[in-house]
């Protein structure tokens, strides 16, 4: 598949396939809803997709905050993921996702 149409159709199934917000719970139990960017194709050691997101209802501090996330599967076979703390890998998927999305 090339490159093209590798990123049509991950952007297909990424949008149309599953719109609803992602939903993250903060220490305090408080449940926080990201809108979802991107799903960016990178390969680091173990994962090989992150997501890009954004708060869904952003306070002040917020606004134009993206956070990139890395996927696994979980025993059941869903998708889950979690927050990418490795600076370098996050630059490199902001990249990817600026050369996707953005131009």
């Amino acid at each position: 598949m090339n490159t093209d149409n590798f990123k049509k159709r991950y952007k297909e199934l990424f949008f149309n396939e599953n719109d609803s917000p992602v939903v993250f719970k903060a220490e305090n139990g408080e449940e926080i809803k990201f809108k979802k960017l991107g799903f960016i194709p990178y390969r680091s050691k173990e994962v090989d997709f992150y997501y890009v997101l954004t708060p869904l209802n952003p306070n002040e501090d917020e606004k134009g905050m993206l956070i990139v996330c890395n996927s696994r599967f979980d025993e059941n076979g869903q998708i889950a993921l979690s927050l990418e703390h490795d600076e370098r890998i996050c630059d490199a998927v902001l990249k990817e996702y600026e050369e996707i999305y953005l131009k």
